[in-house]
């Protein structure tokens, strides 16, 4: 066993790492309780005993930076130990584990929730105090957040982000504040009384990059998958193509998701029935969906199912691995390849998404309720902000209206108040 030569510095005991910092009365101990396992922090609070908090850490450099932070704040009073104490750690852990709205969500947006949530928790640290957050102290985040100051789960620098990806960050945590406002203590009182952030406002995107794919890119891009599929040498590169083609008419023709899109079983596709099922487990909502297929999807599905030779199982299987579904970022390049044999320029800020636009626009003039449970759409405000976007026809038929307003209009305005029958003069009623 290696002995300190200083009482301020890392010793092992019985193969576990132990390191004490501060002085007598104001101390905070760092150790494992098993061989390279996660380090643990105890400090001493008066009247109440020893306070132990696991770190969630087996690296020794970011247990002994979060102990010398929990020391500093200790002595400069900032944020003292005593019951009721809500520290960024264990919020985030707590709302991960029992929080129902963040547990609803599918793997994929609890795996993304979950990376935003330990960036924000290795920024101000595990026990930093909740309490303490302010509009400085976001403030403080957000620029490092924008300048690529924030850490990784690597430890690597982050990159430069936009304001929609800062504004990301806040909701979610703005979330997490929320759910800790309505947990209660075991003496019956809120975890907290009330949200520290409440009132602060963060800028959104200005200017978001929300691309729409035209009828003509759809038709260039298939000619070329087609083109693609012709030239193969063997059969699993033909397939591939025809995969990458059948993918890219359903988005074109249903509007849904690539990762809905590319989950599709030959199941899903009731040819008696003529609708298409999308599965909740595979829907950002989890919500399932049972939609009629137009003549010409239904059509195409039955020359895909003859060219792919489709029976049941997946539709979008693996080349290399039969039993997988295709890869998200592998169906991004084959689809990037495809648009440039097309000459088409690549369309900043998405590849698949913009067909999902150009699908919601294209149905402006129909009831919205229709349109989004159609589309897999949860709600219309979404669909309504995001996804049905202004076109030159329609602002050319605005502009082009005749119908002109009568002097009535100007009348009831004038006075402040709301349209009504002219009166007739007095001495006409008379």
């Amino acid at each position: 066993m290696a002995s300190p030569t200083r009482s301020d510095e890392w010793y092992q005991h019985h193969e576990k790492w132990t390191l004490s910092l501060g002085q007598r009365g104001m101390r905070v101990r760092l150790f494992q309780k098993r061989k390279d396992g996660i380090f643990f922090r105890a400090v001493w609070v008066p009247g109440s005993g020893c306070d132990q908090v696991s770190l969630q850490t087996n690296d020794r450099d970011e247990a002994e930076r979060l102990g010398r932070e929990l020391l500093a704040e200790l002595q400069e009073a900032k944020a003292p130990l005593s019951v009721g104490i809500v520290r960024m750690g264990e919020m985030a852990r707590r709302y991960q584990a029992e929080c129902t709205t963040h547990l609803d969500n599918t793997p994929r947006t609890i795996t993304y929730e979950a990376s935003l949530i330990g960036r924000l928790v290795r920024f101000f640290g595990t026990n930093y105090e909740v309490r303490r957050l302010d509009e400085l102290e976001w403030r403080r985040y957000e620029l490092a957040r924008r300048s690529g100051a924030t850490k990784g789960r690597n430890g690597k620098p982050d990159k430069r982000v936009s304001d929609r990806s800062v504004h990301g960050d806040f909701v979610l945590l703005r979330t997490m504040l929320g759910w800790a406002c309505r947990v209660t203590r075991s003496d019956s009182q809120r975890w907290l009384d009330r949200d520290p952030l409440d009132g602060i406002t963060v800028r959104q995107e200005k200017n978001p990059k929300r691309p729409i794919a035209a009828w003509s890119r759809f038709v260039k891009t298939r000619a070329a998958l087609q083109q693609l599929a012709a030239n193969a040498t063997d059969i699993s590169t033909t397939q591939r193509w025809i995969k990458v083609e059948f993918a890219l008419v359903l988005a074109e023709a249903t509007g849904r998701r690539i990762g809905s899109i590319r989950a599709l079983c030959w199941e899903d596709f009731d040819l008696d029935a003529q609708h298409v099922t999308w599965r909740a487990e595979h829907d950002k909502r989890g919500v399932e969906w049972i939609v009629p297929m137009p003549d010409r999807l239904y059509d195409e599905v039955l020359q895909f199912r003859k060219a792919l030779g489709g029976l049941s199982g997946p539709v979008f299987t693996g080349e290399r691995d039969a039993r997988k579904l295709m890869n998200r970022r592998v169906l991004d390049r084959w689809l990037t390849e495809a648009e440039e044999l097309a000459g088409l320029p690549p369309l900043r800020g998405g590849s698949w998404h913009p067909y999902r636009r150009k699908w919601a626009t294209e149905r402006k003039h129909l009831p919205l309720v229709d349109v989004a449970a159609a589309g897999g759409w949860k709600g219309t405000q979404m669909l309504l902000k995001c996804y049905q976007q202004p076109d030159p026809d329609t602002i050319l038929s605005v502009m082009n209206e005749p119908s002109k307003l009568g002097d009535q209009w100007e009348a009831a305005t004038g006075r402040g108040r709301g349209l009504r029958a002219p009166t007739r003069p007095r001495a006409l009623e008379a």
